[in-house]
């Protein structure tokens, strides 16, 4: 899983969305293999172990229908 901090507006998924964003040949050729699916995120508390106390409101990722 990957997090990005602007919008990727062209598909990872196709060659020439690869191309179009300037992705390194050897990035490319990884990402031929790959499936790359876009998640919905909300954001809120966090709710790992790390957080002392209980989330009112957790982060929730969503997943579009295939």
């Amino acid at each position: 899983m990957a997090e990005s901090t602007s919008p990727i507006l062209y598909s990872l998924n196709t060659t020439e969305g690869r191309q179009t964003l300037g992705l390194r040949q050897s990035t490319r050729d990884a990402l031929e293999k790959a499936t790359v699916m876009p998640f919905r995120l909300r954001s809120g508390d966090e709710a790992s172990c790390l957080n002392l106390y209980q989330p009112r409101q957790p982060r929730i990722l969503g997943l579009p229908q295939p």
